[in-house]
């Protein structure tokens, strides 16, 4: 397998074998893979170095990552969900659908909660429009399994915050200062600190917000 890339400065993709794209890659950790996740495992280049996603281990490999472009954040968000164990946080503006509603991403929450059912999925959305209109996986999930995941919808007092992030086990993020830039993306898999400073600021907000009605009503 090819090394991964989309970290600032790749330029080339290289001869990807159609397997790979049929449908049965998996991730390193068992999950599918989006098609676009694929592309990006089989280019190259990471500050002169080749560094296979699987060497990216939760609260071991220590490193701020950059990133450009959905693929990357693609594979890295699936990779990082997969790996964790007890609290899986995301601050998301509309909880993007190529992000979260990818089946890699979808299977890893479900995985988590069923292996660990200790562990809390905390969704933060400010914009819950599109959840309300169904066909996002998250939701379903959530009611499924509320013990275990929550969703809720951000007070408007915090408007004007544009950021996006996920936090997994106190220990990794991945996080874009604005939501919809997929260009400049700031990551660690073991960042304790940082992960602790944006966790605290999650609980406040989450502390002043609430679930939304429309969410309770997708199965009625």
């Amino acid at each position: 397998m090819g090394a991964l890339t989309g970290v600032r400065g790749w330029k080339r993709r290289e001869f990807i074998p159609e397997a790979a794209l049929d449908g049965k890659f998996f991730h390193p950790f068992g999950c599918r893979l989006p098609r676009a996740a694929v592309r990006l495992l089989y280019s190259r280049r990471m500050a002169g170095e080749s560094t296979a996603l699987a060497e990216f281990v939760l609260g071991v490999h220590s490193g701020t990552l950059r990133l450009e472009g959905l693929e990357a954040l693609q594979a890295h968000s699936c990779h990082m969900a997969e790996q964790c164990r007890r609290r899986l946080l995301i601050y998301s503006n509309r909880l993007n659908p190529h992000l979260y509603n990818t089946g890699c991403f979808i299977e890893a929450v479900r995985q988590l909660v069923i292996r660990h059912p200790s562990t809390q999925v905390e969704i933060l959305v400010a914009d819950t429009t599109a959840l309300v209109k169904g066909g996002h996986r998250l939701p379903r999930l959530a009611q499924d399994l509320p013990s275990s995941i929550t969703i809720r919808r951000r007070n408007e007092e915090y408007e004007s915050d544009m950021r996006s992030f996920l936090l997994a086990d106190e220990a990794g993020y991945l996080l874009r200062n604005l939501w919809h830039d997929m260009n400049s993306v700031r990551g660690d898999y073991a960042a304790r600190p940082v992960v602790r400073n944006l966790a605290d600021e999650f609980q406040r907000i989450w502390d002043r917000s609430e679930a939304d009605p429309g969410l309770r009503r997708l199965n009625l």
